[in-house]
């Protein structure tokens, strides 16, 4: 759960380090992911 928290807080930078997590926190009922 630490990365979620991470990625909130950067909200771009962080997301960087991690595109996929960073687009399931944005939008978790992405079918495109799963």
């Amino acid at each position: 759960k630490g990365f979620a928290l991470e990625v909130r807080r950067g909200h771009g930078h962080r997301s960087s380090r991690s595109p996929r997590i960073a687009m399931t926190v944005h939008k978790p009922p992405s079918p495109s992911i799963v």
